[in-house]
């Protein structure tokens, strides 16, 4: 590389760390003297694609030798990774949810990262220690697959984020109806309470003008927590049997299918069209909704009104939300596993998550950075409740998925959307289900 292009480059750097008021992430000198492209996938939108490229130009200066070549995939981002799998051209890095991780990790797609340790980490015998000693647990054990011949979990990628579900309220709503805010503790026999109280028909005609509640159909992760919640699961803890026939998920089920066409709290499919639930939110057709961390930002910037966040309620063996994580994963077929872990470590660090954890997008994997003033910032909403987001990590079920999801989730998707609209009962809907998936799972 040209000494005038390395020293414009060093240059951009330390302008970049001057107007960011922070430091570089901790390195190494790097050990790769050869030029090397790796390439790294993503999604999101435009504000995430432009942290990476930023941060991508940092890791340049620093490492001159490496250079990353960003492939950004907005939309129908599995799809395309399906195709450029099946056609041996995966990304050397591949940001991946740990439901769809099985899929890829059980063909042998991707390394196994067990022995993986970040720059400036303490150090210790075991270097899982080390990551347990940084990351979440929960954030750690759903990025972990069967990905060699022992079938014994290992760490398939390293995580990003912590995915979770919570409850945002429109304060006003609660107000205007002369409701106390619920305690951290609530029930679904709150829930049901306080949503029909802010059910609102004003001129009785079967169509409220406002809803207590709203909430997506699918995917599954919208109604996985009812069942845990009641004690159930989908899945036996072998992987082998589909289980949404137990008596405690069919009460999650029930109770769930419920809440729009038995309590009717919140609005059915006629009656929300094609609205996103966040719109439905924003112009106060309902008062409260669960949803992740990715609603923060168009909260922040687009709610008239006061609002904040609670934990699901509790059924009858708790509140249990998922905790689905993302990570980066290193391909196993990549020329350069050096410099992508390289990448990995230096995207890895408390300052790049220090950075995400800003933009309100999501709840850093990073133990330091999810308790630091970089998500729990007072000064933007949801303030001092951001820690509802951290609270149900503990208590959540990490993504249990299976190297057929995509199938499972398609048929789980299609499967039960005549029992979320009312058309069939959750018996016959699960029975038949079980019919259709349960084979799969007896495969080899």
């Amino acid at each position: 590389m040209p000494l005038s292009l390395h020293f414009f480059k060093c240059l951009l750097v330390l302008l970049l760390i001057c107007f960011s008021g922070c430091k570089p992430a901790p390195v190494k000198t790097s050990p790769v003297k050869t030029p090397v492209t790796l390439e790294f996938s993503i999604w999101g939108g435009p504000a995430e694609k432009a942290l990476y490229q930023q941060e991508i130009t940092v890791f340049e200066a620093l490492h001159p030798q490496i250079h990353i070549a960003l492939l950004h995939i907005p939309d129908n981002y599995y799809q395309k990774l399906h195709l450029l799998a099946a056609s041996d051209l995966l990304p050397d890095i591949v940001m991946i949810n740990s439901q769809y991780l099985p899929v890829y990790a059980s063909h042998g797609l991707f390394e196994d990262m067990s022995g993986f340790q970040l720059v400036g980490s303490e150090t210790s015998k075991s270097p899982s220690e080390s990551l347990s000693g940084i990351f979440y647990p929960n954030a750690l054990k759903a990025m972990e697959t069967p990905i060699n011949t022992s079938g014994k979990p290992v760490l398939a990628a390293i995580p990003r984020d912590i995915s979770n579900l919570v409850v945002y309220l429109n304060k006003e709503a609660f107000r205007r109806r002369h409701l106390s805010l619920p305690k951290a503790n609530w029930t679904w026999a709150d829930l049901l309470r306080i949503g029909k109280i802010l059910t609102v028909d004003n001129d009785h005609d079967g169509r409220p003008e406002q809803y207590g509640l709203s909430f997506y159909k699918n995917p599954p992760l919208f109604w996985l927590p009812f069942v845990w919640s009641a004690g159930g699961d989908w899945l036996s803890p072998d992987g082998r049997r589909v289980t949404l026939n137990t008596k405690e998920a069919q009460e999650g089920l029930r109770f769930y299918q419920g809440l729009r066409h038995h309590f009717h709290i919140a609005p059915r499919q006629e009656e929300s069209g094609s609205r996103l639930m966040s719109e439905l939110f924003l112009n106060q057709t309902v008062a409260m909704m669960i949803s992740g961390r990715w609603t923060v930002p168009v909260l922040r910037e687009k709610a008239t009104f006061d609002w904040d966040v609670l934990p699901l309620p509790r059924g009858s063996a708790g509140s249990k939300v998922g905790i689905d994580a993302t990570g980066y994963a290193v391909s196993h077929a990549s020329k350069h596993k050096e410099a992508a872990k390289l990448w990995v470590q230096f995207l890895s660090s408390r300052t790049v998550q220090e950075k995400l954890a800003q933009s309100g997008l999501l709840i850093p994997a990073r133990q330091d950075v999810a308790e630091s003033k970089a998500f729990l910032d007072p000064s933007h909403k949801p303030g001092e409740h951001a820690r509802v987001f951290l609270d149900v990590i503990s208590s959540g079920v990490p993504t249990r998925s299976h190297p057929r999801w995509n199938e499972m989730s398609e048929a789980l998707n299609h499967g039960f959307e005549p029992v979320w609209n009312g058309e069939e009962t959750v018996e016959t809907g699960t029975e038949r289900l079980i019919r259709q998936m349960q084979p799969w799972l007896e495969q080899p």
